[in-house]
């Protein structure tokens, strides 16, 4: 084994700071194929932009806005043309043509204005007619008058922070596809490099063995060694070519084609208090918006539960003027004031609902309370995982110092006969196993920093510009 072998320090194995892989991806039809180059941060804002799961969610979002715009359109002026013709056994025609406009307020009052003329036995009329319906007790104020676009606005933003969610389930899927490739096409390298270091050994070993200064059973041994290199390198390339498929589904790329990926591998850890860590991920983390939101809606929907249990008392006021001609030259007048109230005098369901409404406000808080605990085993155990990653990179990095002298060794005393190959293979294999043990831990801790960053929230930046 040469010097330069022995360069595993972490200033070292960062010389390659960029692993490149190329994989297939189906060009257009009747075009030449294009290659596609993204760095990790590239796939990640081609995968925000073009995942099929995404879509769908974004698909879903204007279906909201567009509930949203329903319930917002009852308070729109709404403006109805009505036309009447009849007849019957006495010859008389009775005709009518109008149009009616009305318009709800936002406090639960509504208002219209209908003028109208035609003909009722064969005497013309034309009417002017003004109404006002005002709820006195239940269903006064705006709180309840606009329940209905209050509800579909929480969904719409219920809705667009589930997206978000998405988009940082997302991302990290992406990351962790890139890293997969990235380890898997690093395992492979390192074991084509042992492969044809072994076939290497094996041709001396022939040598020696021809002059009668090695066994045949060390032949033997390195045959097997590079047999078991070959398996392991096709294993590897199918999970290469796995990983691959994985990350094309994620971009919502074809499976044919060129595909260049980079990814930084250079990896430094920090320190960061749990104290510190858990204000982060209450402030940003979107399930602790949510529930605050779910706070605020709760309270929202008790209050109008609580509105119900009040009886209904409407006030309705109708003034007319009419007259019996086709030109609105009105001069009769009348006007009308009632006050209608229609209710179950126990009102049982409307009280059951306001308990129910009081129940669920409760099991909110309690579920709040779990969230919080949630949060801060979620981070805790991050902060956890940080630190075992850094004290098994430092680990790994004194066993593949070990393994190396203990190769150094048994190659030394392989060469000059003082033993047979099995030690040199064991510690060959030891010290391939220990850089790819070592590269994976490193991939982990970088997949780790990112998934840290999800659990206090702040690894995408949100469309209001939180992180």
């Amino acid at each position: 084994m040469k010097s330069k072998e022995d360069g595993m320090k972490p200033t070292a194995f960062f010389l390659t700071a960029l692993a490149c892989l190329s994989f297939s991806v189906a060009p257009f039809a009747g075009a030449a194929k294009a290659e596609l180059r993204l760095s990790l941060d590239e796939a990640i804002q081609y995968a925000l932009a073009h995942n099929r799961d995404l879509a769908k969610g974004e698909l879903s979002l204007k279906g909201g806005q567009l509930a949203v715009d329903s319930a917002k359109s009852a308070f729109d002026l709404r403006v109805i043309p009505s036309t009447q013709l009849s007849a019957d056994s006495s010859s008389e025609r009775t005709w009518m043509t109008g149009v009616r406009g009305s318009k709800m307020l936002v406090n639960g009052i509504s208002a219209s204005v209908n003028p109208s003329m035609g003909e009722w036995g064969g005497t013309p009329y034309s009417m002017v007619s003004v109404g006002l319906d005002m709820p006195l007790l239940r269903g006064l104020g705006r709180e309840y008058a606009m329940a209905g676009v209050d509800a579909s606005l929480y969904a719409l933003q219920s809705a667009q922070l589930a997206y978000y969610a998405q988009q940082v389930s997302i991302v990290l899927r992406t990351v962790q596809s890139v890293y997969d490739i990235v380890q898997r096409h690093e395992q492979i390298n390192l074991l084509t490099g042992q492969e044809k270091l072994v076939k290497h050994h094996l041709e001396i070993v022939k040598i020696k063995e021809r002059a009668g200064l090695a066994e045949a059973m060390d032949a033997y041994r390195a045959e097997i060694r590079v047999k078991t290199l070959e398996d392991d390198v096709t294993v590897r390339r199918q999970e290469l070519a796995d990983a691959l498929g994985e990350l094309k589904k994620l971009l919502a790329i074809p499976q044919k084609g060129v595909v260049t990926i980079s990814a930084p591998l250079d990896y430094a850890p920090f320190v960061i208090k749990s104290d510190e860590a858990m204000a982060i991920a209450m402030k940003n983390r979107i399930d602790v918006l949510q529930s605050q939101r779910q706070e605020k809606e709760s309270e929202r929907q008790l209050r109008l539960a609580k509105n119900n249990l009040l009886p209904q008392l409407n006030l309705q006021l109708n003034y007319n003027r009419s007259g019996n001609n086709r030109s609105f030259d009105l001069d009769q007048e009348t006007w009308l004031a009632t006050v209608t109230s229609d209710n179950d005098l126990f009102r049982t369901a409307e009280k059951n609902a306001y308990q129910q409404q009081l129940l669920q406000y409760q099991g909110m808080k309690l579920d709040q309370e779990t969230l919080r605990e949630n949060v801060s085993q979620e981070v805790r155990s991050e902060i956890g995982n940080i630190d075992k990653h850094r004290q098994r990179i430092a680990l790994l990095e004194e066993q593949l110092r070990q393994t190396h002298g203990k190769m150094l060794l048994a190659e030394s005393k392989f060469r000059n006969g003082m033993a047979d190959n099995f030690a040199l293979l064991e510690a060959q294999e030891q010290m391939q196993r220990a850089r790819t043990e070592l590269f994976a831990e490193r991939i982990a801790a970088i997949v780790g920093l990112y998934r840290f960053r999800s659990v206090l929230g702040t690894l995408l930046a949100r469309e209001d510009g939180e992180r």
